[in-house]
């Protein structure tokens, strides 16, 4: 038997005995009829409550929660895994320390004394120079399976790869660092800064600096000093601004200037001059006291 029989047989139960207890109620019969009645109205209407209480489970079932995915368990990583992040962090490190690096590296056998005076020979592949207060080397150290920073002062004496004794290891490892390429583009941009002022104040004269006007810049500064780093030349270059205040001293100033020097930079401003076909009045106005002062002997 289904629930809806069961809701059915029950409610006619519980009409017949509410039509019983009136029978013996009405012929007098008080003590029976009554509990009956009673009785028949919990039926009933117990009965309908359950039965409504079906249907709508019927018509709502419950929803399943769907089972959730088991939580993996953590693995550890692998020792690969680990070497990579360890290197990683290793190259994020070398790129900060790191602020001079040679465009090749070189290995070499050092006696180094420490602070406490302790001498030990070392074989480290240099890696780049530093200064923090003081000039250091910074090299990879056999010895130690590390970046280790050196104080040339506390260098008592020094071996190229052939065994060879480098004298004056301090004054070795400045000329060297006077090599690279950073320190090279610093000193450029110190030596040339007038010069790339004029350049940077004639492209900017019609509102922007064009790529190509910089690529002239650019040109124009490696002819002068090679081993250049151009990327950081080409950042500087467009981050250079020059008003017309700071021009005019520059033009004073270019009178001092060597003859040679000024006609490679008057080749590179009719350079950048040329590429305009038809040149606004500003630039025009800039080039042209440029050409005169630079053509003044």
């Amino acid at each position: 038997m289904n629930n809806s029989k069961g809701f059915k047989v029950a409610h006619i139960i519980g009409i017949v005995e509410i039509a019983l207890s009136l029978l013996l109620t009405v012929a007098g019969a008080f003590p029976v009829g009554i509990p009956l009645l009673l009785i028949g109205i919990f039926i009933v209407v117990g009965s309908r409550k359950a039965q409504k209480k079906n249907l709508e489970a019927q018509q709502n079932p419950p929803q399943l929660q769907p089972e959730l995915p088991k939580e993996e368990e953590n693995t550890l990583q692998t020792s690969e895994q680990e070497s990579d992040i360890a290197q990683a962090a290793y190259n994020s490190v070398m790129e900060k320390r790191v602020d001079y690096a040679p465009q090749t590296s070189e290995q070499y056998t050092l006696v180094y004394k420490d602070a406490a005076g302790n001498e030990t020979r070392r074989v480290i592949d240099l890696q780049g120079f530093m200064w923090e207060e003081n000039f250091y080397i910074v090299a990879y150290c056999h010895l130690r399976n590390a970046q280790r920073q050196f104080s040339p002062d506390r260098i008592v004496s020094l071996y190229d790869s052939s065994g060879n004794e480098i004298q004056n290891p301090k004054e070795y490892f400045l000329a060297l660092y006077k090599q690279t390429p950073k320190y090279k583009t610093e000193n450029a941009l110190k030596e040339k800064a007038e010069q790339l002022s004029l350049l940077v104040f004639l492209a900017r004269a019609d509102g922007a600096m064009r790529k190509n006007e910089r690529e002239i810049i650019l040109k124009y500064l490696d002819s002068q000093i090679q081993g250049l780093d151009l990327d950081v030349v080409e950042k500087r270059v467009k981050s250079l601004q020059c008003d017309l205040r700071a021009f005019n001293q520059i033009l004073k100033n270019a009178q001092q200037w060597p003859g040679a020097d000024k006609q490679m930079l008057l080749s590179c401003v009719n350079q950048m001059y040329s590429l305009k076909k038809t040149p606004d009045p500003m630039e025009k106005a800039a080039f042209e006291k440029i050409k005169v002062s630079l053509s003044t002997n």
